[in-house]
C-alpha cells in the first residue's frame, strides 16, 4: 500500500484542506467460484486485485455559541478504483464487489463547556456492485469455472446519520452513548441488507 498528499491551513489554522492519493494491491487473492462439474464454490488465488483513488477532506472551525459552545465541520470526497487483474476464467470479472466508487461523509461537531461532545455524522455511497447468478450453469460445460452465469448488480446507495454524545468525567474517564443509522435506511434485498437502527453505550478512560 501507498499514499501521499498534502495539506494546506487558511484563516490562522481555522480552515484546512486536504488532497491525499493512495494505492493498493492485493496480490494471490483468494475468491470463490462456482465450479459446475461440482456444482459447488471452489477456491482459487487471483493473479492481484488494484484499488486506487483520491481523498479530499475541508474541515475547520465553523463557529461558536459564546460561553456556550464551540462547532467544528468536516466533509470528504472519496474516489475509488478498484480493478481486479486476472484475466483468466478464474475470476467473475475486472469488476471488484463491495467497493464503492463514490464515498460522501459529512461530520459536524459541538463541544460544550460541561465537556460535553455532540459529533453528528453522515455518509453515502454510490456505485457499488455485486455479481449474482444470471443462468443456470450448463453441468456439461468443459471448463472447471465459469463466469458465463454471472451478471453484475448495482447496490442501492444508502445515507446513513449517526450520532454520539460523550461526556468527559474525572479522573480521565468519560461516558458516551451512540446510535447508528438514525434514518433506519434499510434496502431489504438478498445483495445489500442494511444493518438496520443500532444503539451503542458505553465508556472509558485515559492514562
Amino acid at each position: 500500500s501507498y499514499n501521499g498528499g498534502f495539506e494546506l491551513f487558511f484563516l490562522n489554522n481555522a480552515l484546512s484542506f486536504r488532497c491525499d492519493y493512495f494505492y493498493t494491491v492485493v496480490k494471490d487473492k483468494i475468491e470463490s467460484i462456482y465450479d459446475p462439474n461440482s456444482n459447488y464454490d471452489i477456491y482459487t488465488n487471483l493473479d492481484s486485485v488494484i484499488t486506487q483513488g483520491v481523498e479530499n477532506t475541508v474541515q475547520g472551525r465553523i463557529g461558536s455559541l459564546p460561553g456556550i459552545a464551540s462547532i467544528e465541520g468536516s466533509l470528504s470526497y472519496i474516489y475509488s478504483h478498484a480493478e481486479n487483474q486476472d484475466t483468466s476464467r478464474a475470476s467473475y470479472g475486472e469488476d471488484v464487489e463491495d467497493v464503492p466508487q463514490h464515498q460522501f461523509i459529512a461530520q459536524l461537531i459541538v463541544n460544550f463547556i460541561t465537556n460535553t461532545r455532540l459529533t453528528v455524522w453522515g455518509s453515502h455511497t454510490r456505485n457499488q456492485l455485486k455479481y449474482v447468478m444470471s443462468a443456470d450453469p450448463s453441468t456439461t460445460s468443459p471448463g472447471v469455472y465459469t463466469q458465463d452465469v454471472y451478471t453484475t448488480v448495482e447496490l442501492h446507495n444508502p445515507f446513513m446519520l449517526h450520532a454520539k454524545v460523550q461526556q468527559e468525567l474525572p479522573f480521565n474517564t468519560y461516558v458516551y452513548v451512540m446510535c447508528k443509522n438514525i434514518l433506519d435506511d434499510y434496502d431489504a434485498n438478498p445483495f445489500n441488507p442494511g444493518p438496520g437502527r443500532m444503539f451503542y453505550f458505553g465508556g472509558g478512560g485515559r492514562l
